[in-house]
């Protein structure tokens, strides 16, 4: 007989479970999409429809568009407008379509923060005044259509600077001094980047740059990185008061390429055209052209420390009262396939094409050189 015995557990014994899951929020990148705010009215009180609320209410990647009613202009009435956000854009709805956008006289027309990274398309800038009033703002009397703070980045396309001023601000010393008055039309501490665009008829009314002041450090504090691009663009009728009537660079790089640099002037100092101050400025297929220097540099000056790069390019007609009707040279000046003709010292009659000084240093590779009959 065969027995089977089987072992039976208590009753009431509990299964095993299988291991318990928890369960956890997992973060995700933003997948927000990017909105494209609608300006339709010309109004500077900050409600719906106007710039300033756009401006107030944009968020990284957003898209303003300005229409309808905004395209008959738009004047500041509450201050600058300050680009805080990353990747903003401002244009009109149509490439066939330009807006003002004025300050009225009254203040800086944009701002663009740190960290910040703006286009503007087919904007006319103009009627700003960098007086802001704050006496904290750094630069406060830099910039009079537009400043770029340090560490941001701005590209403007199809887009005109134009009728901007930066006057010189008065500190409370004994005796006074005064700050700013530079960059009359845009003070870049960051990135600027522009293409097919115009900077006219804008004044520094203090010190540097009538179109565009690039400084990495003001003079001549620590330097930073700050860099201006400009393509096919004309820098035309702006006014400084000491250096650079169309563009100044302190310690900083510049590059023109496809550029009309014309008809700009100083009225205290140098550099008419151009002033490069201890940076690198590289000049390529563009036209420095019947700029004035009240002393030296009447189309550009080279100042000490600088390397100044000349391609395929034309200087001519340009004044100095002193010396350097074309060039004052006291850096590293690298003319190639370029012409400078028709350049004038009226007065000391020293170097009417260029004046090298004893600290610079030139190399010409076919170009040539012409003087007025």
């Amino acid at each position: 007989m065969l027995i089977f015995s089987r072992t039976r557990k208590p009753f009431g014994t509990p299964k095993p479970r299988p291991p318990r899951a928890w369960l956890r929020l997992e973060a995700l990148e933003d997948r927000r999409v990017p909105a494209t705010l609608q300006v339709t009215s010309p109004l500077d009180d900050g409600s719906a429809a106007t710039l300033r609320y756009a401006v107030l209410h944009a968020s990284t990647g957003d898209k303003i568009v300005l229409k309808g009613a905004a395209l008959g202009g738009i004047t500041l009435t509450q201050g600058e407008l300050r680009l805080k956000q990353k990747n903003v854009t401002i244009q009109t709805s149509s490439d066939q379509d330009r807006a003002t956008v004025s300050g009225g006289g009254l203040s800086r027309v944009f701002e663009v923060a740190t960290g910040a990274s703006v286009n503007l398309s087919n904007l006319i800038v103009t009627g700003g005044n960098a007086q802001s009033g704050v006496f904290s703002d750094p630069h406060e009397g830099r910039g009079g259509g537009i400043v770029v703070d340090e560490g941001g980045s701005l590209t403007m396309t199809g887009s005109t600077v134009t009728n901007n001023s930066a006057p010189p601000i008065p500190l409370p010393d004994n005796p006074p001094a005064f700050k700013g008055g530079l960059g009359g039309g845009i003070a870049d501490y960051g990135t600027l980047t522009m293409n097919n665009c115009a900077v006219t008829a804008n004044h520094a009314l203090g010190t540097f740059g009538g179109g565009i002041a690039v400084f990495s450090g003001d003079p001549f504090s620590a330097p930073f990185s700050a860099s201006l691009s400009i393509k096919d663009s004309t820098v035309s009728g702006n006014t400084a008061r000491q250096n650079g009537g169309g563009i100044t660079g302190v310690a900083s790089t510049i590059t023109l390429d496809d550029c009309d640099v014309t008809g700009n002037s100083t009225s205290l100092y140098d550099g008419g055209g151009l002033n490069n101050h201890g940076g690198t400025m590289t000049i390529s297929h563009s036209r420095v052209a019947n700029n004035t220097a009240a002393e030296f540099g009447g189309g550009m000056q080279n100042f000490a420390g600088g390397t100044l790069t000349i391609n395929d390019s034309v200087v001519d007609g340009n004044t100095s009262r002193y010396v350097g009707g074309g060039i004052d040279n006291g850096g590293s000046l690298a003319l190639k396939d370029s012409v400078l003709s028709n350049n004038r010292v009226p007065i000391y009659n020293f170097g009417g094409g260029i004046f090298n000084r004893n600290s610079g240093a030139v190399t010409m590779k076919r170009g040539s050189t012409s003087c007025p009959s």
